[in-house]
């Protein structure tokens, strides 16, 4: 059994690094997959790009260049797309590792036969804009499972989700900017428990930056992050934990723009040899 694996890509105006996103879809060892890009009406080179490599994938590329509502209305459209039987989710300034679908691939045939919706999460390799490795976040079900009513983790990056979920599930609710995501796991994982099957590699290498280096963003992301898990527990509880989770994010913002990468990647890499107090406060 070789099951379709969809991959989509959601970009607008990404011609600085959307060549290499492209590029490690057409050097993955596995090939029964589809390539989904959803372009917002990119005004760069981004559809040349798209175009240029249209011819390579044999036809396992499709793409659509139409206006969106934002990124996770984009990634919808991707979805109801999408044919595969596992589908993932690769941003336009990232990229897979050479294995990454293959590795995705034998985990679900390894768990299919047991009829339960889960979800495929893999390692997560930071990287700078020059692609240097900073640090790696592991996937680990037990403290996912820890911290799904206390933080807002992102893993959608690293994570491949069967159609069935998304049927069981739903789509990402589009009236989250920010936060859309982690309700998507939030509903899986607390609302229908949807099991987790980890998968001990590095499957996508993601550039530092993002909403989270603006206070901003910031400041929504917590906002929405309560409004996530509101009437889903208790409303001090719920307070409580994204304040905590903004201050947190606030803190690694002012490390990132003080200090650079070098004292985030020390944490990361020694993380697992920190006091339990230090880890628990900082809950990242």
């Amino acid at each position: 059994m070789n099951p379709l694996i969809s991959v989509i890509t959601v970009c607008s105006n990404s011609e600085r690094y959307i060549e290499e996103t492209i590029l490690s879809m057409l050097e993955q060892t596995y090939h029964n997959f589809e390539y989904i890009i959803i372009d917002n009406v990119s005004k760069d080179k981004t559809l040349d790009i798209i175009k240029g490599y249209e011819r390579c994938f044999d036809g396992r590329l499709k793409w659509i260049s139409e206006p969106d509502k934002g990124i996770f209305d984009a990634m919808n459209k991707g979805i109801d797309l999408a044919s595969g039987s596992l589908i993932g989710i690769l941003n336009s300034d990232d990229y897979y590792s050479p294995k990454t679908l293959e590795l995705a691939v034998e985990a679900f045939k390894n768990n299919i036969n047991g009829n339960k919706l889960f979800v495929i999460l893999g390692n997560l390799c930071k990287v700078d804009i020059n692609r240097t490795p900073l640090y790696i976040l592991k996937a680990n079900k037990l403290e996912i499972e820890e911290r799904i009513d206390t933080s807002a983790f992102i893993i959608q990056p690293v994570s491949f989700v069967t159609r069935d979920v998304y049927k069981k599930v739903g789509n990402f609710n589009k009236s989250f900017k920010y936060a859309a995501d982690y309700d998507f796991f939030y509903r899986a994982f607390k609302l229908h428990k949807v099991d987790i099957i980890e998968i001990d590699a590095v499957l996508t290498y993601m550039r530092s930056g993002g909403a989270t280096d603006n206070l901003k963003n910031i400041l929504f992301l917590a906002a929405e992050v309560f409004f996530v898990r509101k009437n889903k527990q208790p409303l001090i509880k719920n307070f409580l934990s994204s304040s905590h989770y903004f201050i947190v994010i606030f803190i690694k913002m002012l490390f990132k723009k003080l200090f650079g990468y070098r004292l985030l990647t020390n944490y990361y890499r020694k993380k697992d040899y920190l006091p339990s107090i230090v880890k628990k406060i900082a809950k990242i």
